[in-house]
């Protein structure tokens, strides 16, 4: 890829990115955990700046587990600082966030399939990345940044370890420690980054080698990257009094391997319904099939295509991003509970497998068309359920009704003394169900901690307790304390209609 090629490549990425992200730098902060993280990340003293590398998630605030997160911590606490509590400073950070991964993203392609196509398979990773519909469920709450730097320096990673025909050295593999070290400092989950960096290392070697001397590359190469994910887990453990994760939540029973597995994929590689269409199995037939067609494609010589020695082989290629995918099954399984934005993490290897299959020649689909037909059929409903083509007034609806619950909450607080009850019943505002009538595509509630950490905020002088009916039915009002008691109250009208 030529220099002026890698500039275009750049701006039209970035270009894309900031026409379809747009309409969230509108949106109000939503999210569970935003007020809360901004609260006890930001930075007000040395003592608060020490804090955000030496405490807990929110600082012992969340409610379902212990987590040690100090990269996130200190993005939002730069944010506090550059914008207060202004919502855009937040969007701003998490669509900057996403356009690097955008951009690694291509990178990484460039790297991987190198030659005449390169730069047009890269383009195609970008977009397709750019536009995959699990971004809805990301850059809309600022929590979950985490997941994006998570991945953002897991790529950095990738794109600092050497190549057979191109030796980073030391440098590149010490710097691959720190972003290893940042990845799992964004989210716990960054840890698959050892694995992934060990899978490079083994499938990416020059000339004959046996199993055994691939593994044994492998894990020399990769003991950088391990010494980074080891002091991150040695601090966390230091500072969470041991390795932390979720508590069980009683209304919830964890959620089994394969229910797991199967939401992972049907977000990553087909999330449907399509025009109405749904169906349990279909994802997981189509990945079936990607896996395929990835293999048939990588045994397809290229007509016309002379031999690239900087680049590695087709088949090294789909072996390495099919032991990236199952190191992203093996870190998941570790989850209590389904949620669609795990699905990020897979995302990676799977855009760039269907980048590689929408690049193949006319020789190609000729000896092996019938396995290659599932890349342009996945990508296409990626495209139409991204954000370009998918509605989502749904989501400044939300956004307002989240705006008005904090309006009625200031009304009340500034007209109730203290020692008093104020009693709110909050909207919590849910995704309406999507376009086509089916699925909800997130849930937003005004939680009892979080409406805690914004009254901390919004006014620090005063006493104030935000408590949930459920907590005590029966509280009392205590003496100079403002109690904001949480009540239930109806549902929309279409909650009810939901499967």
């Amino acid at each position: 890829m030529t220099s002026h090629g890698r500039w275009l490549l750049g701006l039209g990425l970035s270009a894309l990115a900031l026409w379809v992200y747009w309409p969230i730098f509108d949106l109000a902060l939503l999210g569970w955990d935003t007020w809360p993280m901004i609260l006890t990340a930001r930075v007000q003293s040395w003592s608060d700046l020490w804090g955000c590398v030496s405490e807990s998630m929110m600082d012992g605030r969340y409610p379902h587990g212990e987590y040690y997160r100090p990269v996130t911590n200190l993005f939002f606490a730069l944010d506090h600082a550059l914008g207060g509590l202004d919502p855009r400073t937040y969007h701003r950070t998490d669509w900057l966030i996403h356009l690097a991964n955008t951009l690694l993203m291509a990178g990484l392609a460039a790297r991987l399939f190198r030659g005449r196509h390169g730069l047009r398979i890269a383009a195609v990773a970008g977009v397709l990345f750019c536009l995959h519909p699990i971004h809805m469920e990301l850059i809309t709450a600022p929590p979950r940044r985490a997941d994006m730097l998570c991945l953002l320096f897991t790529l950095a990673c990738l794109l600092s370890q050497s190549l057979p025909s191109r030796d980073t050295g030391a440098r590149g593999r010490w710097m691959g420690a720190l972003f290893a070290f940042l990845a799992v400092g964004s989210k716990e989950t960054g840890v698959v980054v050892l694995p992934v960096a060990f899978a490079w290392h083994t499938c990416f070697v020059q000339g004959p080698c046996t199993l055994p001397e691939r593994l044994r590359r492998g894990a020399r190469l990769t003991v950088p990257v391990l010494i980074g994910v080891g002091v991150l887990l040695a601090v966390r453990t230091l500072v969470l009094g041991g390795l932390g994760g979720p508590l069980p939540i009683a209304e919830l029973e964890p959620v089994g391997r394969i229910e797991l597995f199967s939401n992972l994929i049907e977000r990553t590689v087909l999330p449907i319904p399509f025009w109405g269409w749904s169906s349990v199995y279909l994802p997981l037939v189509a990945a079936g099939w990607l896996v395929a067609g990835a293999i048939r494609l990588s045994r397809a010589p290229q007509a016309g295509e002379p031999e690239d020695r900087q680049a590695p082989d087709a088949e090294s290629v789909v072996a390495f991003l099919g032991l990236w995918s199952l190191a992203v099954f093996g870190i998941t399984s570790f989850a209590d509970q389904v949620r669609d934005w795990y699905a990020l993490l897979l995302s990676a290897p799977v855009v760039l497998a269907i980048a590689r299959g929408l690049t193949a020649d006319r020789s190609q689909w000729r000896t092996s068309g019938p396995w290659l037909a599932i890349f342009p059929m996945v990508a296409l409903v990626i495209v139409l359920r991204g954000w370009p083509l998918e509605p989502t007034p749904r989501l400044h609806a939300m956004s307002i009704l989240a705006q008005q619950d904090l309006e009625r909450l200031e009304e009340g607080v500034l007209s109730t003394p203290e020692g008093a009850f104020l009693r709110l019943n909050p909207w919590h505002p849910m995704l309406s169900p999507a376009s086509d009538g089916t699925g909800v595509r997130s849930l937003y509630s005004a939680f009892d901690y979080s409406l805690q950490a914004w009254c901390e905020l919004r006014w620090p002088e005063r006493s104030i307790e935000v408590i949930s009916w459920y907590q005590d039915k029966n509280a009392k009002p205590r003496p100079g304390v403002l109690t904001v008691q949480l009540i239930p109250g109806p549902e929309p009208a279409w909650v009810k209609d939901l499967p």
